[in-house]
């Protein structure tokens, strides 16, 4: 069934970590107006485009003049890519609601309000581009690993000009700044000598000089040191003709857009301290998000002087920026200050293990791999997050949502595009895509006009959420909504109008995700849509090696360790197995139905050990008829007391069952039962 078309409607552009662009449609909203952050309204109306840069505007509130539509509708078009490239940028929307993306490997696509590609660019040699570009001028400007600014024609996709500023750029999100005819961004140089050296990743470089330079040509216009190493790099300006950042350890610098001139340094001077977090500029204030002893801490300063105006202690690590504007339940006239916070997800269960362990063969890793993929919550432990909201005036709560722990090793679609990753990087087939896309717990907020919050979270599920009773209460039934695109979210979400009439049919609400190899799939992806053939093979094999460890075991409790091991084997095998042969009914039904007897033959203990020197009647109690031959080599003729070996030098060889005498009876003791003997 058609739900009803609207002719003015407006986009809401969702990037998942690694390979889905997904556009939302629904009813348009107001535009800009009194006593909804006018100053970030008046940025936007400022710019000729939509979102051109990470947060939408110079000021990186997140807040658009825009309402959005309800994110459980589902997308109007998605597109997958066919790289398997891991993507950490925002999408950028011009005036004309093209999208622009940006993925690791150094691939740039543009796409028409349809979702049609109209042109792609590959930044060949230059390196990758980890990072967030920005649109300026007609102009989209991206910084590579290299060190490279790339300035390339939004209509076109060619090369205006190319330079390299840097020896490298680091390998973590930076996003660049673009007004006033001027880019900013964050570079590493010197190099640090432990990455000449060998002794230290290219991932761990992090950046350590601020730049400028002329968006008209690329010239040099200043370079700015800080105190401490720089991450995820994001500056944010109010539009007076100066920026202010962060460092990774929460501490903020003003500087002068013209010259680099420092107006003042302020916030955490701990260099020891930690965070991923980045500053966001509203109505004469700066935000600032660190971490001190791994609990959240959100800063506000005066922007003119620097003064620290008020703090709050969050009871979750945060890692990234803060959404400001007005939310729905507040007072009218009054912003709202809005984040995500929680710990962040850790490495697949693989890479923890070549991490530590580099001498692990694959056939034991692999398995485990696999298990951990069935079983996740086996190898994590819960990681809190929660949505929160101040008042951006005076610091105090508006709301608190705390989320259903996070239960998983590693953010949703690591583990599971991990290996193909590698196997492309590995084979030169993608070189410059990275294995792993890291998010943090959450990507940075955004606002719509309406005072609803975007938040995306490492789960792969976006969470909108509007205090509409104005409670102070956040209730999950009434109040939130969700869409699982099923990856992990790096990079924030993309806010514009549209002008184009959009219909959307109602199974759109859990949307059929077509992936690369033209197989259906349902969004959330199934824990093994990354799933090789030879994964069965592999667990297999693994199963009868633990198999055939466990048949000479001794001792009870190995045993049983060894039995409850190959148990977990033999669900991941059938669970594999499944997976496997879903598009076969019959198959599947068999498999279902062999798994209870397969667990009731590894579960059935094997017979009991007997004492020594006694066998079961029917083994050793022999009839004692006269002419009886007992064994090769004895003999009876009349009484037991008669019984005679034979000569010495006709004795036969052995038996191999141990044969004592008690009593004038014959007593056989068997060989010890194995583990698995029937």
């Amino acid at each position: 069934m058609a739900l009803p078309c609207w002719t003015f409607a407006a986009a809401l552009v969702v990037l998942g970590c690694p390979e889905a662009l997904e556009a939302f449609e629904g009813d348009d909203g107001s535009s800009c107006s009194p006593g909804r952050a006018d100053t970030d309204c008046h940025a936007r109306a400022g710019s000729a485009y939509f979102w051109p840069m990470q947060k939408g505007n110079a000021a990186r509130t997140g807040l658009s003049p825009y309402a959005m539509p309800s994110i459980s509708q589902g997308p109007s078009w998605h597109w997958q890519d066919d790289h398997n490239d891991v993507i950490r940028s925002t999408p950028l929307i011009d005036g004309e609601l093209n999208v622009y993306l940006t993925t690791v490997a150094g691939r740039i696509y543009k796409f028409s309000p349809e979702g049609k590609i109209l042109w792609t660019y590959d930044s060949g040699d230059r390196g990758s581009i980890p990072g967030v570009p920005a649109l300026l001028d007609g102009v989209l400007f991206a910084l590579t690993t290299s060190g490279f600014v790339l300035a390339l024609d939004m209509d076109s996709g060619s090369e205006r000009w190319a330079v390299q500023v840097a020896p490298r750029s680091g390998f973590d999100t930076p996003c660049m700044f673009a007004a006033n005819n001027t880019l900013v961004f964050a570079v590493v140089d010197p190099v640090p000598a432990l990455f000449q050296v060998g002794a230290q990743s290219e991932r761990e470089i992090k950046s350590n000089k601020v730049v400028a330079l002329s968006a008209a040509d690329g010239s040099l216009r200043w370079r700015f040191t800080p105190d401490t190493f720089l991450f995820n790099f994001q500056a944010a300006s109010p539009g007076d003709g100066t920026l202010v950042f962060q460092d990774q350890a929460g501490g903020l610098y003003r500087l002068a857009v013209d010259d680099g001139r420092k107006i003042w340094r302020a916030g955490r001077l701990e260099r020891a301290e930690f965070s991923t977090g980045a500053s966001v500029v509203h109505d004469g204030m700066v935000f600032a998000v660190s971490n001190v002893a791994d609990t959240g801490l959100l800063h506000a300063y005066d922007l003119e002087t620097g003064e620290l105006l008020w703090q709050q202690t969050l009871g979750h690590p945060a890692n990234q920026a803060v959404a400001v504007g007005h939310l729905a339940g507040s007072p009218e006239g009054e912003a709202s200050v809005v984040l995500g916070i929680g710990d962040n997800p850790g490495l697949p269960i693989i890479a923890r293990l070549y991490q530590q362990m580099h001498w692990l063969p694959g056939f034991v890793a692999y398995p485990l791999h696999l298990m951990s993929l069935a079983f996740p919550k086996l190898f994590s432990k819960k990681q809190p997050r929660a949505i929160v909201a101040f008042s951006a005036r005076t610091g105090a709560l508006r709301w608190w949502y705390e989320l259903e722990a996070f239960h998983y090793p590693a953010a949703a679609g690591e583990s599971e595009r991990l290996l193909d990753r590698l196997a492309a990087m590995g084979n030169g087939t993608n070189p410059k895509n990275d294995p792993l896309c890291l998010p943090d717990s959450c990507a940075q907020p955004v606002l719509d006009s309406a005072g609803t919050v975007f938040v995306p979270f490492q789960d792969g599920k976006i969470y909108a959420i509007r205090d509409d009773d104005a409670d102070g209460i956040i209730n999950p039934a009434t109040e939130v909504s969700t869409f699982d695109v099923g990856d992990g979210f790096q990079a924030s979400l993309a806010l514009a109008p549209s002008t184009q009439e959009a219909c959307m049919s109602s199974d759109l609400s859990v949307p059929k995700i077509r992936s690369p190899n033209s197989s259906e799939l349902l969004c959330p992806p199934t824990l093994y849509r990354a799933f090789k053939p030879y994964g069965a093979a592999a667990v297999a094999l693994v199963g009868l090696m633990m198999l055939s460890a466990a048949d000479g075991a001794r001792g009870t409790v190995l045993l049983v360790l060894m039995r409850l091991m190959v148990i977990l084997f033999v669900l991941t095998l059938l669970m594999e197995l499944i997976v496997l042969f879903d598009d076969h009914l019959i198959l599947t039904v068999l498999i279902v139905l062999m798994m209870p007897r397969t667990l009731l033959v590894l579960m059935v203990p094997s017979p009991a050990r007997r004492p020594s020197g006694a066998l079961p009647v029917a083994d050793t109690m022999v009839p004692m008829d006269e002419d009886t031959t007992i064994l090769p080599g004895l003999s009876q003729v009349g009484d037991c007391e008669d019984l005679q070996p034979l000569p010495p030098q006709k004795r036969p060889r052995p038996h191999p069952r141990s044969v004592r005498e008690e009593g004038g009876i014959l007593l056989e003791q068997a060989p010890k039962r194995r583990l698995f003997d029937q």
